[in-house]
């Protein structure tokens, strides 16, 4: 009889703690720090598995051979230098659906002039379609039924807003830093039930692991992001990769929320995180797990439901990203 009242007893314990746990979920959406007119950024309305946004107070030049798509030609000791190509723009978006080979972009650029340049580059890629009008300049890269829809939805003007289009990601957003180490120049989300990630990872030369498997298992199906810059951020390169990061010193915070508990969801992390060789740390009065991979220290905390990371190249700059993230 004792064993069964102890028993009865513990149940109710854990299930009065599932019950608390659940109804708190994490931390309250706030204001969010964001890279300037990201809030209200026009996105393509058709079903969008990823999209980012970059923008600053000033514009950001886009490296010629990002726009060619040709290799970067080696430098020759006294050979003769031609002027650079690089566009400025104001803002610049991309979308993908489920294949990480079927995508698009739209840039918004200084003036018309800067439009014709990227036009002609960009038109040395014969696999691109490419659509301009007024300042900006829309591509869409893929030839299956999504990236016909994404050629449509430019063409006829179809748009909408993360906020109206996907206001369960919106909530992510807005569990984003408000008073961030430094100024955003970036942000999106990631839909993980429809993308490949371990493809996205293979494209930027970034090694995710069985990072599907990780957020199928804690049942996260959304994750919200920024970049940050810790010094001047001017051009984006040919290639963004682990690389890119380090040299241009930048650091991001993602979150994403489970449809577990709380208390079920940081037994998970806990398991996850131990299985994955991520090391519990304390970061002033803050626990946290940490592992590094490829050059990059990677923090994770979970707050009730909501898991909350922060990675970049510089170890005190993501400690400082991760604290601003979960005040």
């Amino acid at each position: 009889m004792k064993k069964i009242i102890g028993l009865t007893i513990a149940l109710g314990t854990l299930a009065a703690a599932l019950v608390l746990t659940g109804c708190s979920g994490g931390p309250a959406p706030g204001n969010p720090s964001l890279p300037p007119g990201f809030k209200d950024a026009p996105l393509p309305d058709l079903d969008l598995n990823a999209y980012a946004f970059v923008a600053k107070d000033t514009p950001v030049q886009l490296h010629e051979k990002l726009l060619t798509g040709e290799p970067a030609a080696p430098s020759t000791p006294g050979a003769l230098t031609m002027p650079s190509l690089d566009v400025n723009v104001l803002s610049l978006s991309g979308v993908a659906g489920t294949s990480v080979d079927s995508f698009g972009a739209t840039a918004n650029l200084t003036d018309q002039r800067e439009v014709a340049l990227a036009r002609d580059l960009l038109g040395r890629q014969k696999e691109l379609w490419t659509l301009a009008f007024g300042n900006s300049i829309s591509i869409v890269k893929g030839a299956d039924a999504w990236a016909q829809s994404l050629k449509d939805a430019y063409t006829n003007n179809r748009q909408t807003t993360i906020e109206t289009k996907y206001p369960e990601v919106w909530e992510l957003v807005r569990l984003l830093p408000e008073s961030p180490p430094s100024k955003p120049i970036a942000a999106g989300f990631v839909r993980t039930e429809g993308l490949d990630l371990e493809a996205l990872g293979a494209k930027a030369h970034v090694s995710v692991g069985n990072i599907k498997q990780a957020l199928n298992t804690m049942k996260a199906k959304d994750m919200a992001f920024a970049v940050y810059a810790e010094d001047k951020f001017t051009i984006i390169p040919k290639t963004v990769d682990a690389a890119f990061f380090k040299d241009a010193k930048l650091g991001t915070v993602f979150v994403t929320k489970s449809s577990y508990p709380g208390l079920i969801f940081g037994l998970a992390v806990n398991t996850f995180g131990g299985g994955a060789g991520l090391e519990k740390v304390t970061i002033g009065d803050t626990d946290a797990r940490y592992m590094k991979v490829q050059d990059i220290h990677l923090y994770l905390v979970n707050r009730g439901s909501v898991l909350i990371g922060a990675a970049s190249p510089g170890k005190d700059y993501a400690e400082k990203l991760l604290l601003s993230a979960i005040k």
